[in-house]
């Protein structure tokens, strides 16, 4: 569906990391997005609490283009429900407009597909954390059957071995189904700082 929504749109908005000037987005959904639309990339910082003048800046650019326009895509990574960046936004959006939200692959899934990893079954528990925030992941600890920590740009390496010494099986993804895959299973060594990794840990019931 989402496909098919970017070829009939004439407007689409991608976000960019105003850091790195990329959008890996834009990599993703250029080969879908139809020849004739306006493409409009909206500047977002890669920290943890944009400002409100970044996101009402974005949102009026928006609106500006829903005026002229009618109709638009906005472009996420994953699905939209999950640490996205339109739900950022969103709340500065004060034109009138109708969302239709249209769900996709988020990386948690993609990656435990990928690396044939369980994330649960029966009456499992999953909880998901962002960075190397150690006091929610020591709580988590308590009674998680799974835990995920997302947004790799922290240090990995040491979230993973305080997983294992609490009696967890640790695998390491990274970009899963693209350029700069990589998948780690079991590993005591370095793991690599990148944005868009992350750890699936199972606890190992004996």
């Amino acid at each position: 569906m989402g496909a098919e929504v970017l070829r009939q749109v004439k407007l689409v908005f991608i976000p960019h990391s105003t850091g790195s000037n990329r959008s890996l987005a834009y990599t993703i959904v250029s080969r879908y997005v139809s020849p004739d639309a306006q493409i409009v990339f909206l500047g977002f910082p890669m920290v943890k609490e944009p400002s409100a003048e970044t996101l009402m800046a974005n949102a009026r650019v928006i609106c500006d283009g829903l005026r002229r326009y009618g109709s638009a895509a906005f472009v996420v990574l994953g699905d939209p429900s999950l640490y996205s960046t339109f739900y950022r936004v969103k709340p500065f959006i004060n034109c009138d407009y109708e969302p239709i939200i249209i769900p996709g692959v988020s990386s948690i899934t993609a990656c435990a597909a990928k690396a044939g990893v369980n994330l649960a079954i029966g009456g499992e528990s999953i909880v998901i954390l962002v960075g190397d925030d150690t006091e929610r992941l020591t709580r988590a600890m308590d009674f998680a059957d799974t835990i995920i920590v997302l947004k790799g740009s922290t240090d990995m390496s040491s979230i993973a071995a305080l997983l294992r010494d609490h009696g967890y099986s640790v695998t390491y993804a990274r970009r899963c189904y693209m350029d700069g895959e990589l998948i780690i299973k079991e590993s005591s060594g370095e793991l690599p700082r990148d944005y868009f990794s992350l750890i699936i840990a199972r606890r190992i019931y004996k």
